[in-house]
């Protein structure tokens, strides 16, 4: 007989099973449960990779907790610590701003800013956008204002006021 922790999820959960109709109907201990759950919860525990995004925002709040007023009053503060996270977190943006800027070329955000506008232009009668609209449009583009706008200050483009 095979040993439970050495079973495959699939051998558990057949012999769950057939446990469970022995077991009166399940209403009892069951072990091959117990293991199923339990391999459940060392999963859960496992942990997984940062993404970038990730990794910035803990960046950010771990540098915003040591870079503060209270840090320095109560003595906890340490400099080249902070410095280094400093330095983290502005490579991590600069990754994250070159990645972004392999798919939003300058030529990219031009014509993409372009057709933004002509699109408003357009749709706008009496100067006032529906918003639904646009953001049905936009959605269609596969890109959002926000992109836009952030592509445009990476490029040093003006925006309107």
């Amino acid at each position: 007989m095979t040993k439970i922790t050495d079973m495959t999820s699939d051998q558990l959960a057949k012999s769950a099973k057939h446990y469970d109709g022995i077991n009166e109907g399940g209403d009892g201990y069951n072990p091959y449960r117990e293991e199923m759950g339990r391999r459940a919860r060392a999963e859960a525990a496992k942990p997984r990779p940062l993404s970038r995004a990730e990794n910035m925002q803990a960046t950010l709040a771990r540098l915003n907790r040591l870079d503060s007023s209270i840090a320095r009053e109560s003595g906890t503060y340490k400099a080249d610590e902070v410095e280094t996270l400093r330095a983290h977190y502005a490579n991590l943006v600069a990754e994250d701003n070159a990645e972004f800027l392999s798919e939003w070329t300058l030529d990219v955000t031009q014509a993409r800013r372009e057709a933004n506008n002509n699109w408003v232009r357009a749709n706008s009668p009496g100067g006032r956008t529906h918003m639904p609209l646009m953001h049905a449009w936009l959605k269609s583009q596969g890109w959002t204002h926000d992109q836009l706008r952030r592509a445009m200050d990476l490029h040093g483009l003006k925006r309107a006021s």
